[in-house]
């Protein structure tokens, strides 16, 4: 069973204004070219995934921290695609290089060190712990809003 709720319980969960982020997001469409969270189909519901949620839980800490919205969204984007490509991951670390690439790889991963960290310029590096932010969207859901318990994952 996949968790998923709503875009409205995943703003609320995140602890975020439903227009105020909606906003932030055409900001991201407009300036980056692309969103965070995924678009709902004309007529459907926005369903979003722990894969979502956890994005939005970091956009949010971001935006807190005073992060603008194309920064925190940009890392939130980053890290959503992590997370779905690496769904067992308990920690993520996102490695930016000198020329801009950045890469999001489990922190645990051999391959981390090898292939992003050696004879390489690192500009900067964040790990993020991810269960936590797992536990935070969960116990948030539990506590603030029911959320329903899907038979698959909706992307």
């Amino acid at each position: 069973m996949h968790f998923r709720c709503t875009f409205d319980q995943a703003a609320r969960i995140a602890g975020l204004n439903k227009k105020k982020l909606s906003d932030d997001r055409c900001i991201m469409r407009r300036e980056f070219g692309r969103d965070f969270l995924p678009t709902a189909r004309i007529g459907q519901p926005l369903l979003c995934s722990m894969a979502d949620c956890v994005a939005l839980m970091l956009y949010a800490d971001f935006r807190r921290d005073g992060y603008p919205v194309k920064v925190a969204g940009v890392i939130a984007s980053h890290f959503r695609a992590a997370i779905r490509e690496f769904p067992n991951a308990d920690q993520l670390t996102a490695i930016k290089l000198s020329n801009g690439a950045t890469f999001v790889r489990p922190t645990d991963d051999k391959r981390l060190e090898a292939e992003f960290r050696a004879g390489r310029h690192i500009a900067t590096e964040l790990t993020i712990n991810i269960d936590d932010l797992r536990e935070r969207v969960r116990r948030g859901a539990e506590s603030r809003h029911p959320v329903e318990e899907a038979a698959h994952e909706v992307a």
